[in-house]
């Protein structure tokens, strides 16, 4: 197996395990400097090293390659996809309210699902760059994403197992729910100015 970072093929001696991808990586941290792994591409396949469970077993590759990104650029890059999405989700959801309550839960409860997913996504993101940021995010604010997400999963849950024929149920919670996107929504927008620093937000 070859393991290549942006190009330049590392001896083997130059990372310390070839047994899993994830500890592979970890092994390569000295090549890194002021950058920040950007995607890995195993035998012309991306792949996500961050959900080892599905990752391929190195024993069948044949090579990997690592690209790394400034992490500047990558909180950058990061934090404007944050702050164009978290809208979309908030108007995803609207939208699956007003399906609710037109009495189309099929189709509400589908806009429903890609909204959260999305919402899950926003505060991952949100989350990553905290530590990109080495944890500056003021703890109040890492725990308040917490606590929204974790209420929003609660509601969701109450609705798969009580609501899913109650359409009153789903547009009476889904309030809640889209407060709690207008809360990331808005979060999102002072991240992207703290991260960016120019206090004007990209269209």
């Amino acid at each position: 197996m070859e393991v290549y970072i942006d190009g330049q093929r590392l001896d083997p001696s130059e990372y310390e395990s070839d047994d899993d991808l994830v500890e592979l990586l970890a092994g390569t941290k000295a090549h890194l400097g002021e950058e920040i792994v950007d995607s890995v591409v195993v035998d012309g396949e991306q792949v996500d090293p961050n959900r080892p469970e599905i990752n391929p077993d190195l024993d069948d590759v044949d090579r990997i390659d690592i690209e790394l990104k400034d992490v500047r650029e990558l909180m950058e890059e990061t934090a404007n996809n944050l702050h164009k999405y978290a809208p979309k989700v908030r108007k995803g959801l609207e939208k699956a309210q007003a399906e609710f309550r037109l009495g189309d839960n099929d189709k509400g409860f589908s806009l429903l699902r890609r909204s959260l997913e999305g919402m899950e996504w926003c505060v991952g993101v949100a989350q990553r760059l905290d530590n990109l940021k080495n944890g500056e995010m003021e703890t109040d604010s890492r725990e308040n994403l917490e606590e929204i997400f974790d209420k929003i999963k609660r509601i969701i849950e109450m609705a798969e197992k009580y609501g899913l024929k109650n359409s009153s149920f789903m547009s009476d919670n889904l309030n809640s729910i889209i407060d709690y996107a207008e809360a990331i929504e808005s979060f999102s927008e002072d991240l992207y100015e703290h991260i960016c620093g120019n206090g004007e937000l990209e269209e």
